[in-house]
């Protein structure tokens, strides 16, 4: 019975050394994903900043980097210049700061209206351009396009840049919208012509209206005279059709009388044809008249 036991132990201790080692190993693999994962957000951290990266310098070159006109003064938006901005390939003797501040363009800046005129510098509202970075293992791809909004509003800049680093990639979505009223709709050269008649004596009330959306789908959609008296009571309204000009930029007169004396003001409001619509409006005053757009 005793000669029958031995080797018992070994194969304890073998059972033990197998158990031992199962809980090594799975430790181990635990320990290596979680130091994978610990390694991916590093990558993913650093990709994320690439992405931040390509965002900003589109928005430092479309604010700062503007075209200049003729009199060397800036005009437009840098957004449709960027590829003029851009430096190109980066110079072996530059330093890694340096190289991240340059970029490549990719292809042309791709016009988005049915004229192709959304690139033009002046305009610079319907355009798509895209350039990438390279730069210590690190790099970023942007793609952006500027654009009249939905409602016809605003206009949108649209970003999406892609940062990879090592194999991670992370991409950042920017939407930014600037409008006001003052930029939508302008009124010029608002006038009454002759500025004092007998009673009963036609007047000519003109203005120079014009959207500066660029956007076919919202047009000024009318254009009004509202007549005061001295105690700024409205004595009238009247429509002022488009005289002159393309589209529903021009020039908008009508004529008006009455046969009561007296002084009267008169507000000229536009309104255009987004939705809700916007509205501007501006007084005429005795300095109007200098240059009126209409006579009949």
């Amino acid at each position: 019975m005793k000669n029958s036991e031995k080797g018992v132990s070994l194969i304890i201790t073998f059972f033990v050394m197998v158990i031992v080692l199962a809980v090594i190993l799975s430790v181990s693999a635990l320990l290596y994903s979680e130091i994978k994962i610990i390694k991916n957000i590093g990558d993913s951290v650093i990709a994320f900043y690439a992405a931040d990266s390509g965002a900003e310098k589109l928005l430092y070159f479309d604010r700062q980097v503007l075209p200049l006109g003729a009199g060397g003064q800036a005009i437009g938006r840098g957004f449709c210049s960027i590829f003029e901005s851009c430096l190109g390939d980066q110079s072996p003797n530059e330093s890694q700061n340096e190289k991240s501040m340059r970029c490549n363009k990719v292809g042309e800046p791709e016009p988005l209206d049915a004229e192709g005129l959304g690139c033009n510098y002046n305009k610079c509202n319907n355009c798509r351009i895209s350039f990438n970075t390279a730069f210590n293992n690190k790099s970023y791809n942007v793609v952006a396009t500027v654009r009249p909004s939905d409602d016809g509003k605003s206009v949108d800049l649209l970003i999406d840049s892609r940062g990879s680093f090592k194999g991670t990639a992370r991409q950042i979505n920017i939407k930014s919208t600037k409008a006001t009223v003052s930029e939508l709709i302008t009124i010029e050269n608002a006038c009454v012509n002759p500025k004092s008649t007998p009673e009963g004596q036609e007047i000519t009330i003109s203005a120079n209206v014009s959207s500066n959306l660029g956007n076919e789908d919202v047009i000024i959609s009318n254009v009004k005279a509202v007549i005061k008296n001295y105690f700024g009571v409205i004595v009238a309204e009247i429509e002022l059709p488009q005289k002159t000009g393309t589209y529903s930029n021009g020039c908008y007169a009508e004529t008006w009388s009455t046969n009561q004396t007296g002084v009267y003001n008169v507000d000229i409001v536009a309104t255009n044809s987004a939705v809700p619509p916007n509205t501007a409006t501006v007084t005429i005053d005795e300095n109007s008249c200098q240059s009126a757009c209409y006579a009949p």
